[in-house]
């Protein structure tokens, strides 16, 4: 392997680290260490290791812990995470970190030899399936391509077509409209298709640089607000001041118009829907908060769970559905946690749902 490729070793025991490192930067590795489960998550922040190997027995966040928290953060999505066990672990823990993420188990001790070996097979492994990724990546954005140019055009002479309202009679500009809205929404899921795979590939490109958080909101707000006027919803805002976010606009302003669009839609007429923003936190640790929330029917407690999954199917059979435009709520996820940031939801039937969006502020000191 002429790649030098960084591993980062996390284990409580001081000798099984140092054999570990010395036998892998012999090897021509680089190799970043931890002793706890917490140093772990944060060395991985730093480094971006290609592979981890994780003791499951640790102090303060043990094995499944640390690696359920890895798992959470999308830049190790697909990295190699090996769990390391001196002791016997029963087929029942097995599965569970497996299910948890776990690329394989290796049993302390190991001879260098085996370490090495399993180490180069691992990323072995690991580069032929970041290769199948590109080529899906590849050939999903060519298939997108290829589609979306063809109903762009449909698009756009149904659009002229209805120019000519005078010239039609009502029956067929009412079919007119119809083929306009269902092309739009295939355009749109086209388009949502080629943006979730970029997310889940890793190969989201984002034009960050220092935004006024504000202006993003009331931007995102001026899009959408004409579905508030027409149901006579009631919008607040209480905006506290913030210091600039490093994030994408065009990104962000999307997902904040798909909540604002979902939030006016499943909220009643003389409902109401409120936005606010916060600040908690200073230096490497603070954040800015926006909360939208809106006075609609909510969302069942067994939907919430999967809100954020791409395989999750709303029917459009129902009122709660309604017609689905903008970005899907998992897309939104993928576009904050590239920014390293986080979305949750709180919703009881009935009563309305909160969505919270945090965003990490850099040196954030007064």
């Amino acid at each position: 392997m002429s790649q030098q490729y960084t591993i980062l070793v996390a284990d409580d025991e001081e000798a099984i680290v140092t054999l570990f490192s010395s036998v892998l930067r012999a090897s021509n590795f680089s190799v970043e260490t931890a002793t706890n489960g917490h140093e772990c998550i944060r060395k991985a922040k730093e480094t971006n290791p290609d592979l981890i190997l994780l003791d499951i027995h640790m102090p303060a966040l043990d094995g499944y812990e640390t690696i359920k928290e890895l798992r959470k953060i999308r830049q190790f999505q697909f990295t190699p995470i090996v769990f390391l066990t001196g002791y016997s672990t029963s087929p029942a823990n097995i599965e569970v970190g497996y299910e948890l993420g776990s690329t394989e188990y290796w049993t302390k001790p190991i001879n260098s030899e085996e370490l090495v070996a399993r180490v180069r097979s691992l990323l072995s492994s690991m580069e032929s399936e970041k290769r199948l990724r590109n080529l899906q990546q590849a050939f999903n954005s060519m298939i997108v391509h290829d589609l979306r140019g063809p109903l762009g055009g449909v698009v756009g002479y149904i659009e002229l077509m209805k120019e000519d309202k005078d010239k039609l009679d009502p029956e067929h500009y009412e079919m007119l409209c119809s083929m306009g809205d269902a092309s739009k929404t295939m355009l749109n899921i086209i388009t949502n298709f080629l943006e979730l795979s970029r997310i889940e590939l890793g190969a989201l490109t984002l034009d960050c640089r220092d935004i006024d958080l504000e202006e993003v909101i009331r931007t995102s707000i001026h899009a959408t607000e004409s579905a508030a006027i027409d149901k006579m919803i009631g919008l607040s805002l209480t905006m506290e001041k913030l210091p600039r976010v490093h994030a994408d606009p065009d990104y962000l302003e999307g997902v904040l118009t798909n909540i604002l669009q979902n939030a006016f839609r499943f909220t009643p007429d003389n409902g109401s829907v409120t936005i606010a923003t916060a600040l908690t936190g200073k230096g490497a640790s603070a954040s800015a908060f926006i909360i939208i929330t809106d006075t609609g029917i909510g969302i069942p407690p067994e939907d919430i769970p999967s809100l954020f999954d791409k395989n999750r199917i709303l029917l459009p059979s129902s009122k709660r559905a309604g017609s689905r435009t903008g970005l899907s709520l998992p897309i939104c996820r993928g576009i904050i946690e590239a920014h390293g940031g986080t979305i949750a939801v709180k919703s009881e039937l009935h009563i309305g749902t909160s969505f919270t969006i945090s965003l990490p502020i850099r040196n954030y000191l007064t």
